[in-house]
């Protein structure tokens, strides 16, 4: 072979190797790009206004972002009677879905148990902010 043709043989065979060197290693599977989520703000300020179990909190229909609707909120009550159950976890179930525009609940004693309630605000499409903070309040 002519001295040309040995040159352009060995810098096209350097070519292929740096470029199939670039290509090789360990490859991951592909991945959705991450998108920030878009969540609904805790309710605020869940307090026990009477004895009775009157549920009142705060919320700002400002603070849901766009595209969320505001649909409304959960309330959630669990209940231990006076003997309770050292270290047994405390089992919320769901009392009722109110409209966006209740701020306040009226919940039934239940008497010789402690009561526990928290919140949580509902949007559409399907979207569940954090709980609220548990209020506790004791029935006699």
């Amino acid at each position: 072979m002519k001295p040309i043709q040995n040159r352009a043989l060995i810098l096209g065979l350097s070519l292929l190797l740096v470029m199939w060197m670039a290509g090789c290693g360990k490859k991951g599977p592909p991945s959705v790009p991450s998108a920030k989520a878009v969540t609904l703000p805790a309710p605020a300020n869940l307090t026990i206004i009477n004895e009775q179990g009157m549920l009142s909190w705060n919320y700002d229909p400002a603070s849901v972002p766009e595209p969320i609707r505001l649909q409304g909120f959960d309330i959630f009550r669990a209940s231990l009677d006076k003997e309770g159950c050292e270290g047994c976890p405390i089992i919320f179930e769901r009392l009722d879905r109110v409209n966006q525009d209740v701020r306040q609940y009226a919940v039934k004693p239940i008497p010789g148990h402690t009561c526990y309630f928290k919140i949580q605000a509902i949007g559409e499409p399907d979207i569940k902010s954090e709980f609220s903070r548990v209020v506790q309040n004791k029935y006699e």
